[in-house]
C-alpha cells in the first residue's frame, strides 16, 4: 500500500499523463484511507510541488445547490432574460484565472509570444501553438457553448505545449479536491459526480490545467463511517488509491513542521499500532473490476507514465526504476483491481513469450527464423492479429530505408531489400488464409505518402494471397463482424 510520501508523487504522474488524455480518459483519482491520516496533506503537497494550487471541497459539508450555484436572472445583450448562476467559490476561483490566463494568450501570449490565441472579426478563435495555427471556434458554436465559456484557452495545445506551459510556471496546475466526497448528502453527491465525469458546472467547462481529485472514507460491511457507496458504473471513472499512514512518513513530515521533538521521539520508539488504529472498521475491502473504459486507461498510463516521469517535477528516487515500476503497478491496480492488475503486468513482463518485429522481419535472411515463426503460431489469434498489427507498423517505418537498397549499388544493402521482400513473403505464406486476409488488409490501410506501403511491398506477397485477397469478400466481412466483436 503507498505511503503518504508516494501518493503525492502518484497524484503528479497523473496529473501530467491527463494532459494527453482525451475527455473520455480523463483520469480522477480517488484517495481512499480513513480519518486522520493526510488525505489533504497529500493532495496539497502535489500540488505545492509542482508550484500550483489546491482548492478544496469538502462533500460532507455542502447543502443542496451549493456547488451548482444560485439561480440569477439578467438581462442580456439582446435584451432577453436569461438565467445565469452564481459560482460556488472554488468555481469562482478558476473561472477568474481562466480569464487572466485568457487576457494573456491574447495580448502577448505564453512561450515568449509562440502561444497565442487571435480573434478574427468573424468571432472565430484561431489557436496559434509555435508552428501550428488553426480554427477552435466559430461564433454559432460560441453560443451553444454559453458565455461562461468565452474565455477558453489551451484545450486544442499539443501535450508537450501544455507541459512546457505547466513546467515554465506561465500556467499554474491547480487541484480541485472534492474531500469525503462518499459522505455527501446523495443529491450532493449527485452534482459531485457531473462534476468529476464531466469537468462541467452548469455548462461551465472546467479548463485543462485543473486536475479533479476525490477522497473517500472506507466503504464497506465492517466500516463504522456513515457512508453513501458508490455503484460500479460510478467508481469505473476513478482510479483508486488506498492511502495509509506510517510511522516514518509522519517523522519526516513532524521534523518538516517542527512539531514537538519529544513527542516525535517518543512514538519512533513505539509502534506501528500505537500510531495509528488498524481497526477493521476503518478498512476497506472492496476492490474496483477492469472494463473496456478502464483498460483504455490502463493502456494509455503504461504509455505515458515513462515520459511524463522526465518532467522537472520529480526528483532522481522518483524516476529511479524500481520505483517507477512500483507506481506503475500501484495506477494499474487503481483502475482495474490488484487481481486483474497483477495478471497483466506479469503477462507484459513475459519477455520470452514476445515477439518484435524485428525478429520477424531482420532482413538477414530469404526467410523468417523457424524458431520465431513456430513461436508465433503457437501464439493466440488475438495475439497473432496484435503482432501482425506491429509488424504492419514497423514496416511502414523502415521500408523507405529499405526500399534504397533496390537500386543501391551497395552489395549489402541490395541484400537487405530482397530479403526483406523474401522474409515477408515467408512470413504471409505460413499464416492461415483468414490471418493472411487481416495482414494484407491491414497494409493497405496504411497510408505511407508518397506512395502507400502495400504498393511498395505488394511484389512480396504471392498470387495466391493477393488472389485470396480479391475473391473473399465475404470472408472479410465476416472478419470485420468479428473484428467489431472483440
Amino acid at each position: 500500500m503507498p505511503s503518504i510520501k508516494k501518493d503525492s508523487t502518484l497524484l503528479k504522474e497523473v496529473y501530467l499523463i491527463n494532459l494527453s488524455s482525451d475527455d473520455g480518459l480523463q483520469i480522477t483519482p480517488m484517495l481512499n484511507g480513513a480519518h486522520g491520516i493526510g488525505k489533504s496533506t497529500i493532495v496539497r503537497t502535489a500540488a505545492a510541488s509542482m508550484n500550483g494550487y489546491c482548492l478544496t471541497v469538502e462533500g460532507s459539508e455542502l447543502a443542496d445547490g451549493d456547488i451548482t450555484g444560485l439561480p440569477v436572472a439578467s438581462q442580456s445583450k439582446s435584451g432577453n432574460t436569461e438565467v445565469t448562476f452564481v459560482k460556488y467559490y472554488a468555481i469562482n476561483r478558476i473561472f477568474a484565472l481562466e480569464q487572466e490566463y485568457y487576457r494573456i494568450a491574447t495580448t502577448k501570449g505564453f512561450l515568449n509570444g509562440s502561444v497565442k490565441l487571435k480573434v478574427d472579426d468573424a468571432g472565430n478563435k484561431i489557436l496559434i501553438d509555435k508552428d501550428r495555427t488553426y480554427t477552435i471556434g466559430s461564433t454559432i458554436q460560441n453560443i451553444f457553448e454559453g458565455k461562461d465559456n468565452d474565455y477558453k484557452f489551451g484545450k486544442e495545445l499539443s501535450p508537450e505545449t501544455k507541459l512546457e506551459l505547466i513546467e515554465s510556471g506561465e500556467i499554474s496546475p491547480v487541484f480541485l479536491f472534492i474531500d469525503e466526497l462518499n459522505r455527501a448528502d446523495p443529491t450532493v453527491m449527485k452534482q459531485l459526480m457531473n462534476i468529476i465525469l464531466n469537468k462541467s458546472v452548469n455548462g461551465y467547462d472546467i479548463p485543462w490545467w485543473v486536475a479533479i481529485v476525490s477522497a473517500v472514507n472506507p466503504c464497506s460491511q465492517n466500516s463504522s463511517y456513515a457512508t453513501n457507496e458508490l455503484d460500479d458504473a460510478q467508481l469505473d471513472r476513478f482510479l483508486k488509491i488506498r492511502t495509509d499512514a506510517n510511522l516514518s512518513d509522519f517523522i519526516d513530515y513532524g521534523l518538516e513542521k517542527h512539531i514537538n521533538s519529544d513527542v516525535l521521539e517518543g512514538l519512533a520508539n513505539t509502534s506501528e499500532e500505537t500510531f495509528i488504529s488498524k481497526e477493521a472498521s476503518h478498512s476497506d475491502t472492496s476492490e474496483m473490476t477492469p472494463s473496456p473504459r478502464s483498460w483504455e486507461m490502463v493502456a494509455h498510463i503504461y504509455e505515458q507514465l515513462p515520459l511524463v516521469i522526465k518532467s522537472k517535477f520529480f526528483s532522481d528516487s522518483e524516476r529511479d526504476e524500481k520505483s517507477v515500476n512500483e507506481d506503475l503497478r500501484t495506477l494499474v491496480n487503481g483502475k482495474v483491481g490488484p487481481t486483474a492488475g497483477r495478471t497483466l503486468l506479469e503477462s507484459i513482463n513475459r519477455k520470452e513469450n514476445n515477439i518484435k518485429p524485428a525478429d520477424i522481419i531482420d532482413c538477414k535472411n530469404p526467410t523468417v527464423n523457424n524458431a520465431v515463426m513456430s513461436k508465433f503460431k503457437r501464439q493466440k489469434t488475438l495475439t497473432q492479429k496484435i503482432i501482425a498489427d506491429n509488424l504492419v507498423s514497423y514496416m511502414s517505418q523502415i521500408i523507405k530505408d529499405i526500399e534504397k537498397g533496390k537500386t543501391s549499388p551497395d552489395p549489402e544493402k541490395k541484400k537487405a531489400y530482397v530479403n526483406f521482400m523474401s522474409q515477408l513473403k515467408d512470413f504471409s505464406n505460413n499464416l492461415d488464409t483468414a490471418t493472411q486476409i487481416i495482414f494484407v488488409k491491414k497494409i493497405i490501410a496504411v497510408n505511407n505518402t508518397p506512395t502507400a506501403l502495400f504498393q511498395k511491398v505488394a511484389s512480396a506477397f504471392s498470387n495466391e494471397i493477393l488472389q485470396n485477397l480479391t475473391e473473399a469478400k465475404k470472408a472479410i466481412g465476416d472478419l470485420t463482424s468479428k473484428d467489431n466483436e472483440i
